[in-house]
């Protein structure tokens, strides 16, 4: 394996984009699972979410200082919650998690339409 020296590699920064109204645009990615696979499987294989890609085209006052800034959202929208043996047992705690995580999603859905 090669050595690398990071500190002759040029630094990227991007600052947070500031607290604005901007215009989207709004992409869903394809995760291959659920409602006609548009859902992504989370890694603890119990829920699956929506993956939405906000990309700003500009301000409200027009200026596109962060057009092309992207950025990513992972929105809960169902959950396995039972424990039948397929997959490793959950306590109440976790599951009562996983199904507020659900609520939320699909608040949070309402609100993007």
């Amino acid at each position: 394996m090669s050595a690398y020296n990071l500190n002759t590699v040029e630094r990227t920064t991007f600052d947070p984009v500031p607290a604005n109204i901007y215009r989207l645009r709004i992409r869903l990615l394809s995760g291959g699972v659920g409602l006609e696979g548009l859902l992504q499987l989370a890694k603890n294989l119990r829920t699956e979410m929506l993956v939405v890609e906000y990309e700003i085209l500009h301000d409200e006052s027009g200026d596109r200082e962060y057009e092309g800034r992207k950025i990513r959202d992972w929105i809960t929208l169902s959950a396995n919650v039972d424990n039948d043996g397929v997959l490793a047992p959950i306590d109440g705690k976790t599951a009562n998690g996983f199904r507020r995580a659900v609520e939320m999603g699909w608040g949070k859905l309402r609100d993007i339409i």
